[in-house]
């Protein structure tokens, strides 16, 4: 019976502690809670996706409208301090799947978006979702493009290219000429730079997986004109005369320049400038994280075979003993 209750007493010890480092391990869970969804853009399989897939060419000679999907940053960001006349610099990385349809050709392009008003988008053939062109008023807008559909103004059907309150790039690259592929269904990182001081944005795109490489656009631009105080970060596409997902995974932004006495209360800090990400969520982190869930799963698995052993083996000690204490008892009463 004390056999028994010490190991109980050890199994719910050690069943419990081990159980709950397990469960302390942090896992990959999405945060969607900053991001607002428009259109076509819902969340899938902890990625946002832009767009849906179709069926059917979304345009024709009668039809001048695209499906579209938006996915916003739900807190405005500073990128202008008008007392001091200072412009942020800022950046940006994402990783990011374009996926074909199986029915039907290959969807137009999807964007990385700055716009002064998130209620600003055009749904017209070419525009991506963007806001129509700006000119002389109060809104804004800085794009870039990571195009697959070969348009009237494109340099071609697979490049990126930046552009400025108006859905016609300021500067472009053929990415086929820099070995890369946006058609191809791998996973790709994005990084897009602008520097205030030099007045220059850069663009750099590789597998996931691999470090920034050198820049594939640099396009020299002052942004200090068109950036409004408050503007929204965002994510914008269309399926324009085909299909195709555009899938987000991660997205991180910060931006830089100002002391914190300037920013907003919503600023996307420096230690902190995950908008839609995973806890600890590079790859050495998620092997760590397996592995040790890995453990502790098959360290409670054999501690319960043992626990298993032990209580059987405390049975069969405790009848054997029980036993002996019987024929001891019938030999008394024999003699």
């Amino acid at each position: 019976m004390v056999c028994h209750y010490v190991l109980l007493h050890c199994y719910h010890y050690f069943f419990f502690n081990l159980a709950r480092h397990c469960l302390s391990a942090p896992l990959l869970l999405d945060i969607s809670n900053n991001i607002t969804l428009f259109d076509d853009a819902h969340f899938r399989r902890n990625s946002i996706s832009l767009t849906q897939e179709l069926t059917y060419n979304t345009s024709s000679s009668y039809n001048t409208s695209v499906r579209i999907g938006r996915a916003f940053y739900k807190y405005p960001i500073r990128f202008l301090d008008r007392a001091r006349n200072s412009t942020t610099s800022f950046g940006s990385s994402f990783s990011f799947s374009i996926l074909p349809s199986r029915f039907c050709t290959f969807g137009d392009s999807f964007t990385f978006l700055i716009v002064s008003n998130a209620s600003s988008y055009n749904r017209s053939i070419g525009y991506m979702g963007l806001p129509g062109s700006i000119i002389d008023t109060q809104d804004s807008f800085i794009a870039v493009e990571f195009d697959t559909h070969f348009g009237p103004f494109d340099i071609n059907g697979n490049y990126v290219g930046c552009d400025v309150n108006m859905p016609i790039t300021v500067a472009s690259v053929n990415v086929l000429s820099t070995g890369i592929d946006l058609k191809r269904r791998r996973e790709k990182t994005a990084w897009i730079r602008y520097s205030d001081s030099s007045k220059r944005m850069f663009v750099c795109v590789a597998s996931s997986g691999f470090r920034s490489p050198s820049p594939i656009l640099l396009a020299v631009i002052d942004l200090s004109k068109q950036l409004n105080e408050f503007m929204f970060v965002s994510f914008s596409a269309s399926n324009e005369q085909g299909s195709a997902l555009y899938l987000i995974h991660q997205w991180r932004f910060k931006t830089s320049g100002f002391s914190a006495s300037t920013i907003n209360k919503h600023k996307v800090e420096e230690e902190d400038d995950c908008l839609f990400c995973y806890p600890d969520d590079n790859t050495s982190n998620f092997h760590e994280n397996t592995a040790e869930i890995i453990f502790c799963l098959g360290g409670l698995a054999i501690f319960s075979v043992i626990a298993i052993l032990c209580f059987v083996t405390c049975s069969i000690a405790r009848k054997d003993v029980q036993t002996e204490e019987a024929m001891a008892t019938k030999l008394v009463k024999f003699k």
